[in-house]
């Protein structure tokens, strides 16, 4: 009897799983999440409360489908994403780090391959940017213009000796674009957030 009783529980833990992860909206259990679902309040800016909300439910959705939660523990933290540290996250700060994650995907990784293969644009496009490393030559956290017209003609001689077609040279962004703030020198989050609003552009 108490075998019979424990099998009917089980059966009953698991038809709720199954119920809870097929009433879940699809970007708990996979793909990137929406801005607006972090933005409960509609306020335009995700708070720590916000953030850490979603990421237990995608979790425990993701938890209740039998996904592996190995990788758990390297999830970034909020402030690793608040790159400006004003205790909220913009929609700027959630693309550039979405653009990080694509930079530094291994070649053929994910559904972006097919996607990108399909519109005729050429695959690894998002993966073929530059990191932030490659121009900031002498690595002290700031590119200068000087470091930026260097890596930038570095960057396009390789690239034409790869056979790559630099038909796109025309519409190269001015240092003056990328350093917002209007400093002289580009930090890594202006450089992140440029590299986002050039690959929507491309995607639009």
């Amino acid at each position: 009897m108490k075998m019979l009783y424990k099998s009917i529980f089980t059966i009953l833990l698991s038809g709720t799983a199954l119920f809870v992860a097929a009433q879940s909206p699809s970007y708990l259990q996979r793909g990137p999440v929406p801005f607006e679902a972090y933005d409960r309040d509609g306020s335009g800016a995700i708070t720590t409360d916000e953030f850490n909300a979603l990421r237990n439910e995608r979790r425990a959705a993701r938890a209740a489908e039998g996904w592996p939660m190995r990788n758990a523990a390297k999830a970034p933290t909020f402030e690793q994403l608040d790159l400006n540290a004003d205790g909220v996250l913009g929609s700027d700060e959630m693309a550039a780090f979405r653009q990080q994650q694509m930079s530094q995907r291994p070649y053929g990784k994910g559904p972006e391959k097919g996607a990108e293969m399909a519109s005729g644009r050429g695959a690894g496009r998002g993966r073929n940017m530059p990191s932030f490393a490659e121009f900031d030559l002498n690595g002290d956290g700031a590119m200068t213009e000087n470091e930026f017209i260097e890596a930038r003609g570095r960057r396009i001689s390789e690239r034409a000796k790869q056979g790559y077609m630099m038909r796109g040279l025309k519409n190269a962004r001015p240092f003056s674009e990328v350093d917002q703030d209007g400093d002289g020198v580009v930090k890594e989050s202006e450089f992140l957030q440029m590299q986002a609003k050039h690959r929507q552009s491309r995607s639009q």
